[in-house]
C-alpha cells in the first residue's frame, strides 16, 4: 500500500538564529536546516533580544526592538497564514510579559501556538509570581496548544500546571562535526604527548558550576601533574573573573589554567573540543545543554552534574560520569579516575559517539518533531 500523504503545514517559528552562538539559536539553526523545514512551509522570525552584555537588562533599544519585531510578527500571520506558531519562550520574569504579548497576539488572531521552552523554569516562575503574574501564566498554558520540552525532567516540571497531553518532549540535536569538519582541518596539538587536557565551553558562570570546578582542581592537578584544563566562553560578570584569576593565583594553578575567551565560530568550536581529552560541565541549574551534545559528537567523555535532563545525555559510567551538583569531592574523583586512564577515556569516547548517533543527530531531530506535530494534527 501507497504510504499516507505528510500534511505540509504552515508553520511560524519564532526564535533566534546565531550569531551568537549558545543554546537557542543553535537549536533553531539545525531546525531551519533539517528535513523538517523541507517538509513543511516555515517562516522564521528572527529575534535578537538576547546578549551576552545585557542578559537580563531591559533597554530602551530592547523595547523598540519588541515593538518592531511585534509588527514583523502580525504581518507575517496576516500574510503567510501559519497554522501553528512556536515560539521560544523564556520564564525569566522580564522576558515573560514580552513572550505573554507575542503569544496572546497569536491566540487572538487564530493561530495554534506551542511554546518553545528550552529550560525548566515555570514552575519556578509560577511559584514565585505574584497577583498579577501567576493569573497571566496561567492563562497562556490554558491557551496554547503545547508545550516543546526538551527531556524527561522537563515534562515534570510542567506536569502540575498543564493536562500531560499538552507536553510534547522533543529533545534537540546538533550538527555532526565529525561530517562538517574533516580531522586534517584541525592544527597538530602544542601540548606535549604526555599531557591530558580537560575542556570546560560554556558560560562561565556560578550557575554553571564554575566554583564546583575551582575547588577541585588543586585535588586534581596534585594527583595528575599532567593535567591541564582549559575554560572557554565569556565570564558572568568582571567580578567573578577577577575571583577565579585570585584564586588561580594563590593555588599556583597558572601554568596549568587557562581562561580562553569566547568561541565565536563552529569551526573553532570544533578545533577546541579536538584539543581535549575530557569534556567537564558541572552545571548547578541548566535543563538541556548543547555543549555536551558537541562532546558527545566528538567522541569525548563528559563529566557533569545530575541535573535537568543531563543524565538523557550523559550514561553514568557509560558515556562519562555524573556527580551531585556542587560535590567538588566526587567531582575531583572522577576527574582522576579519567584523567589516570587512557582505555577508560578511548571507551567511553566509543560509546559517547554512538550516544550522539542514535539519539542527537539533526535527522534524530527532525524526526521527533515531524512525530510530534503529526500528533497534534490528529488531535
Amino acid at each position: 500500500m501507497p504510504k499516507p500523504q505528510r500534511t505540509r503545514l504552515k508553520i511560524l517559528v519564532c526564535g533566534m538564529l546565531p550569531p551568537p552562538y549558545f543554546g537557542h539559536s543553535m537549536v533553531y539553526e539545525v531546525l531551519m536546516a533539517s528535513e523538517f523545514a523541507e517538509l513543511h512551509d516555515i517562516s522564521f522570525l528572527d529575534m535578537h533580544f538576547w546578549s551576552y552584555a545585557e542578559h537580563k537588562q531591559l533597554t530602551i533599544a530592547k523595547l523598540w526592538k519588541m515593538l518592531a519585531y511585534l509588527a514583523h510578527y502580525i504581518y507575517l500571520i496576516a500574510a503567510r497564514r501559519p497554522k501553528y506558531v512556536l515560539y521560544a519562550i523564556s520564564f525569566d520574569v522580564l522576558p515573560f510579559w514580552k513572550d505573554l504579548l507575542f503569544c496572546a497576539v497569536g491566540i487572538a488572531l487564530g493561530r495554534r501556538v506551542i511554546l518553545h521552552d528550552m529550560g525548566q523554569y515555570a514552575g519556578e516562575l509560577y511559584d514565585s509570581a505574584g497577583p498579577l503574574r501567576r493569573p497571566a501564566l496561567r492563562w497562556l498554558l490554558n491557551r496554547v496548544s503545547g508545550i516543546l520540552v526538551l527531556g524527561r525532567a522537563q515534562r515534570d516540571a510542567y506536569s502540575r500546571l498543564v493536562p500531560k497531553e499538552k507536553i510534547l518532549v522533543g529533545r534537540a540535536a546538533v550538527a555532526d562535526s565529525q561530517r562538517l569538519f574533516q580531522r586534517n582541518n584541525t592544527p597538530a596539538e602544542s601540548q606535549p604527548a604526555q599531557t591530558v587536557r580537560v575542556l570546560s565551553l560554556a558560560f562561565i558562570s556560578v550557575s554553571k558550576g564554575i566554583w564546583t570546578t575551582m575547588h577541585a582542581l588543586p585535588k586534581v592537578i596534585a594527583t595528575v601533574p599532567h593535567a591541564v584544563f582549559e575554560f572557554a566562553g565569556p565570564f558572568e560578570s568582571e567580578d567573578l573573573q577577577q575571583a577565579l584569576l585570585a584564586f588561580v593565583s594563590a593555588h599556583n594553578l597558572g601554568q596549568r589554567v587557562t581562561f580562553s575567551g569566547y568561541v565565536s565560530s563552529a569551526l573553532a568550536r570544533t578545533q577546541i573540543y579536538r584539543s581535549a581529552d575530557v569534556f567537564l560541565f558541572p552545571s548547578n541549574r541548566d535543563a538541556f545543554s548543547l555543549v555536551l551534545l558537541h562532546a558527545i559528537a566528538e567522541s569525548l567523555p563528559v563529566v557533569s552534574t545530575f541535573e535537568g535532563a543531563i543524565p538523557e545525555i550523559i550514561e553514568d559510567g557509560v558515556t562519562g560520569f555524573l556527580i551531585n551538583k556542587g560535590d567538588s569531592d566526587g567531582l575531583s574523583d572522577r576527574l582522576c579516575q579519567l584523567l589516570a586512564s587512557a582505555e577508560l577515556r578511548k571507551r567511553m569516547g566509543r560509546a559517547a559517539r554512538e550516544k550522539y548517533l542514535n539519539e542527537f543527530t539533526p535527522q534524530r531531530f527532525a524526526e521527533r518533531l515531524e512525530k510530534l506535530f503529526q500528533q497534534l494534527e490528529d488531535r
